[in-house]
């Protein structure tokens, strides 16, 4: 299953397990049962991605290296003589989508999880968003690795061993977010890149004229929409996450704006033909366990059953009673995190651009509570054109 189409199902199972991580209405499930269900996303499978695609970051503080030299980024075949430009190999393709897609979800849910650990919440129904697990332990090679990739330049394919960490008494860790890969706008060069070769691959097969293009492109825009509704989202979180004094208004207006584009690729996602399927039948159920298998494709149903068990880290959690997690159908996902989107530009970024008052503040306060976390989307119509405004803001 290394076809571009078989990465549709694959990439909505990675945001299930994202929106029942993060999602508003899961009542705070770990990350050991939610977000680490998914194989793609544990470290070692990230860094072996990486060593495979041969990824360079010696230029990851230019997010436009990604693009500019995609041949750094990765060793794929090209054709001269072909009319298209250079031929990109779809499984490349494949590798570098689903790398962009796996370390994306999993820079996403760091991101939310920092933005909640530093809040000034302390009851335990507020938040839940944890890691729990006993075994999950400081990765000194991580770290030093984090800090290396921040202070220089390196060869992410020259990490081959965790050696120097046993000896310091560490051991590998499997869920820590991969900070081994967290340098300096690292996630930006992966999507750039990785966007970059769908858009390549399409282009040749277009020249080329030896596909069902109609179904192809559906293919495509879905990847695309996807790689992008994440770098929009991250890219909101982030800037909500550092604002000071002296930034607060420009980095609100660009956060709200970001917000408004992943709820669009949201929708965008929801009206595309090639999820549809998976909408109408879904692919997990409540507890986690595969319901759905793809019809004459059993590869791609290996796929899905080797990469997705809600059971994997159970063995962590000991005795203790653990919070249920509540895993979606696919339909649900998308409007789950479409919600969370919107609630980041009406709950947060609307009172800090248009409270120029404590009356409006207060009444804007008093709506948000109102409409609660994880309210109903203000959407009706898919087709309209969103609007998160509230009533009167602009009086």
């Amino acid at each position: 299953a290394t076809s571009t189409s078989s990465l549709v199902p694959l990439l909505m199972l990675q945001l299930t397990a994202l929106e029942a991580y993060i999602g508003t209405n899961n009542g705070g499930s770990n990350a050991a049962e939610t977000l680490y269900s998914m194989m793609w996303f544990h470290d070692g499978v990230l860094m072996d991605m990486s060593e495979r695609l041969s990824v360079n970051i010696g230029d990851s503080c230019n997010v436009s290296a990604g693009v500019a030299n995609l041949e750094r980024y990765g060793d794929f075949r090209t054709d001269e003589t072909d009319a298209a430009g250079d031929e990109t190999d779809e499984l490349t393709v494949a590798r570098w989508t689903l790398f962009a897609s796996s370390l994306g979800v999993v820079r996403i849910a760091e991101a939310v999880r920092c933005a909640v650990v530093n809040a000034d919440f302390y009851e335990e129904e507020d938040f839940g968003v944890t890691l729990h697990g006993g075994k999950v332990v400081i990765d000194h090679v991580g770290e030093q690795r984090k800090d290396e990739d921040e202070g220089g330049s390196m060869m992410i394919g020259e990490i081959t061993n965790n050696t120097e960490g046993t000896k310091k008494g560490g051991c590998p860790s499997s869920m820590r977010f991969c900070p081994a890969l967290q340098g300096s706008q690292y996630i930006e060069v992966v999507w750039d890149t990785a966007l970059s070769y769908l858009r390549r691959y399409r282009s040749f097969c277009t020249a080329r004229g030896n596909v069902d293009m109609d179904k192809l492109n559906l293919t495509i825009d879905a990847l695309e929409t996807i790689l992008c509704l994440q770098q929009s989202f991250f890219q909101a979180i982030k800037i909500l996450s550092n604002l000071n004094d002296e930034t607060v208004r420009d980095f609100t207006k660009i956060a709200a704006k970001r917000s408004r584009e992943t709820v669009s690729l949201f929708e965008a996602l929801r009206d595309n033909d090639s999820v549809a399927e998976l909408f109408r039948d879904g692919l997990v159920g409540p507890d986690g366990r595969l319901i759905q298998k793809i019809r004459n494709q059993p590869e791609l149903n290996l796929l899905l059953a080797a990469s997705f068990d809600p059971f994997v880290n159970r063995r962590l959690l000991g005795n203790a009673p653990v919070r249920k997690a509540c895993f979606r159908r696919p339909l649900h996902v998308v409007t789950s995190l479409l919600q969370l989107a919107a609630e980041m530009e009406w709950g947060v970024c609307d009172p800090i651009l248009y409270g120029n008052t404590l009356g409006r503040i207060t009444r804007m306060l008093e709506k948000n509570s109102l409409r609660g976390c994880g309210g109903s989307v203000p959407l009706s119509n898919p087709k309209k054109e969103s609007s998160f405004k509230e009533e009167g803001l602009e009086t």
